[in-house]
């Protein structure tokens, strides 16, 4: 058993799939890496992540829609990347991030009775700016290309 990753690109009605290592120098920035195809263009991706046996994917354990912009020379717009990181990073739970009981660490100006839920709300527009849900006939579509197979 192994796990292995499917990326798939979604423009007009069209799904296809889309080389992980590609997509990985992409996003880290190689100026040598290009997509002309989709210069200027706003493109839903799917990331799935599948259990493999001898290769072949039998089961996918998660999965996550997003989209990425593609910048005017082909490449993945880092500003929109960067956005988006900042946007995820907001969206941590202030609890977690706690620091020291010491005096210059404490929220100034906080009752005890106010819950900070920004992160909530971080969430939320995280999800609304950057994320997607696939259609029925979307779904389908990832589905075939990854088992081969047509779903009723």
């Amino acid at each position: 058993m192994g796990i292995g990753i499917r990326l798939f690109f979604f423009d007009d009605n069209s799904v296809k799939r889309f080389s992980v290592a590609k997509f990985q120098r992409l996003w880290n920035g190689n100026v040598n890496e290009k997509i002309p195809q989709y210069a200027g263009k706003m493109i839903k991706y799917a990331m799935v992540i599948v259990e493999t046996e001898n290769r072949r994917p039998i089961k996918i354990i998660h999965w996550e829609c997003s989209y990425i912009r593609i910048d005017s020379k082909g490449r993945f717009d880092h500003n929109w990347i960067e956005e988006m990181r900042k946007n995820a990073m907001d969206c941590m739970d202030p609890k977690l991030l706690e620091l020291p009981d010491l005096p210059e660490f404490k929220e100034k100006n906080t009752a005890p009775n106010i819950i900070n839920a920004a992160h909530v709300f971080a969430r939320k527009k995280l999800h609304n700016k950057y994320r997607w849900i696939p259609t029925d006939t979307e779904f389908s579509k990832i589905i075939q290309l990854i088992f081969g197979k047509q779903t009723p």
